[in-house]
């Protein structure tokens, strides 16, 4: 059999395809004449008058090209900025996924090793080839073409950027940027943050290597190479975004931090960025802030019914202080902003004091949900969380949010304000709720303080969602399930048909196994028992205890039910919450 040639008309290329490996020849025939009717493709009319499936077309391409052949999945358009336009188009390619340094490449002809080795050495990804239908790569990129001239190709930014700089060059700083909105250097970062929120990070880390620069994702809570850089880029990318950050690109010794807000396919982006020196250079990391994320309900946090109840009984209380803890990254702040969202109104005044401001609060929402009045905390005017809280005080807050506890000051004011008809909110970094108490009491805060104003403490923890697609379900050794079946309270263990899966990996997930992420949620309200453990300062084993008998349901409960609803995995439940005594 002679080898496929790169390019065939679309009626030579499936008849001689399905001819050659034994297709029914009348079904060719009905599919040939309805092609001199409509002149569409003959592939699309054998689907039209349902004489193949899209599945069995790529099968009879997989025997002939003796190799195997899928339909393109939904989720290619994610991937679709990974190879420059021109290169799509010159040799019928799409990439499907990614994993790890290995892209999945659909290919038209997958025998076309040279097309194979230029994407290969274009994007820096291993290539695994397999055959895609060109009626379907056809269709696509048609679809492609309506897409926003903002979703431009990352490779050809930086091409863009390189041919730029020599008009980049000022006498005062070295570099400036051209001020219209089409610039190479604003269509860099641009492209960058959409093609970052596209695959759903939440950070972006910039690294320079020996030789290279790294531009990596945060996804999911774990750091993916997404691409490999000319390390001739790096003082640019650098020195655009401190401009637009306001922060002073002459110093690169000393860390700095600032903000940018960007707008992304009509939507404003905020946009945190942290530099420090390196061995190779100045490392940046950026972390995206969507402001839709403040408008996430409860319910969509996957914050437990009875843990909802039980917050929406305490914001409607007006005094006391409500903890959420975790580490950082655990979506603490997120869940807070979620919940101001559930208990403003216009009559009440709510004041944040935060460092920085994740989420700013729009106008619109000011006028449709009533006022909340967000401060940045600032050292440099030595307004502090303490001063700064102080300040708040006098502003006749009804509520208060206190961005994070740092220090006994902090801490001390806002344990008074909690006890003085005002209810707090803030965080603290700890292992678990019941951990929170003693660490208070190791920052040295009034036993007394804390007893009276501590309403309840809610701990948290994300943890990777299996991928719905390509999950497989298992049946796990008896004693896995007799284990389970101890740690779990009666009532779950009898309301849940326990049901376990393990990842595998698809297009979807990139062969992943997760896509997205799920909250774990802990809470512990302050009950009288507890109220005299903390004046008595008592061990944290006898506030565990205490607060076990409360019915806690611990992070690990709670992650433990996820698993059994099919949602994640043993592995990923015991990676993130700790250990139980």
């Amino acid at each position: 059999m002679p080898e496929p040639q790169t390019r065939l008309s679309h009626r030579q290329d499936i008849e001689e395809i399905l001819a050659k490996t034994g297709y029914p020849q009348e079904r060719i025939e009905k599919a040939r004449l309805a092609c001199e009717e409509n002149s569409l493709p003959l592939a699309q009319n054998l689907l039209a008058l349902s004489l193949a499936t899209l599945d069995e077309l790529c099968d009879y391409c997989g025997k002939f090209y003796k190799t195997t052949f899928i339909p393109i999945p939904e989720t290619a358009k994610t991937y679709f900025h990974i190879v420059p336009r021109n290169i799509i188009l010159r040799y019928q390619v799409l990439p499907l996924g990614l994993d790890g340094r290995t892209m999945t490449l659909g290919m038209v002809n997958p025998k076309d090793v040279e097309a194979a080795d230029d994407v290969s050495f274009l994007t820096g990804y291993d290539v695994n080839p397999v055959g895609i239908l060109e009626m379907q790569f056809d269709q696509f990129i048609k679809e492609q073409a309506s897409v926003s001239s903002e979703n431009i190709n990352l490779k050809q930014v930086l091409r863009d950027v390189a041919e730029t700089r020599a008009g980049m060059v000022s006498e005062k700083t070295g570099v400036s940027i051209v001020g219209t909105s089409d610039s190479a250097i604003q269509k860099f970062i641009k492209t960058m943050v959409s093609d970052a929120m596209r695959n759903r990070a939440s950070d972006i880390h910039i690294e320079p290597q020996e030789t290279i620069l790294l531009l990596r994702y945060r996804i999911d809570g774990f750091l993916r190479t997404a691409y490999r850089i000319p390390l001739g880029s790096h003082a640019q990318i650098i020195s655009a975004l401190k401009i637009l950050a306001n922060l002073d690109i002459t110093e690169t010794r000393r860390p700095q931090d600032g903000r940018i807000t960007i707008k992304v396919d009509n939507r404003s982006i905020d946009m945190r960025i942290a530099t420090i020196l390196t061995h190779y250079g100045e490392n940046v990391v950026i972390r995206i802030l969507d402001t839709k994320n403040i408008k996430v309900g409860m319910n969509d946090l996957g914050i437990p019914d009875y843990v909802q109840a039980r917050l929406k009984e305490l914001g409607l209380q007006n005094t006391g202080m409500l903890l959420v803890t975790g580490p950082t990254g655990s979506g603490k702040t997120t869940t807070l902003y979620s919940f101001i969202q559930t208990i403003r109104s216009p009559a009440l005044k709510i004041i944040t004091l935060e460092d920085p401001i994740e989420y700013p609060i729009l106008e619109d929402d000011r006028q449709q949900e009533g006022g909340i009045t967000q401060i940045q905390v600032n050292p440099k005017v030595n307004l502090t969380f303490s001063a700064g809280l102080r300040a708040a005080l006098r502003l006749d807050p009804d509520i208060i949010f206190v961005g994070e506890i740092r220090d006994l000051e902090t801490a001390e004011i806002s344990f008074s304000a909690a006890l003085t008809g005002r209810l707090v909110l803030s965080t603290l970094h700890t292992n678990d709720a019941p951990s929170t108490v003693t660490r208070l009491l190791d920052m040295q805060i009034d036993p007394f303080l804390i007893a009276g104003a501590l309403r309840a403490v809610m701990s948290q923890r994300l943890v990777r969602k299996l991928c719905q697609e390509c999950r497989v379900r298992y049946e796990p050794p008896a004693r896995t399930m007799d284990r389970l079946a101890q740690s779990l309270p009666k009532e779950v263990v009898l309301s849940i048909v326990p049901t376990l899966y393990r990842p595998h990996g698809c297009k979807t997930c990139g062969g992943r196994g997760y896509s997205g992420r799920i909250g774990l949620f802990e809470l512990l309200e302050i009950n009288d028992e507890l109220r005299d453990l903390i004046l008595n300062r008592a061990p944290i084993s006898e506030i565990l205890r205490a607060a076990q008998n409360t019915g806690l349901r611990t992070l690990r409960t709670a992650g433990l039910i996820e698993v059994l609803k099919g949602r994640t995995t043993l592995a990923e439940v015991f990676r993130v919450t700790p250990a139980e005594s």
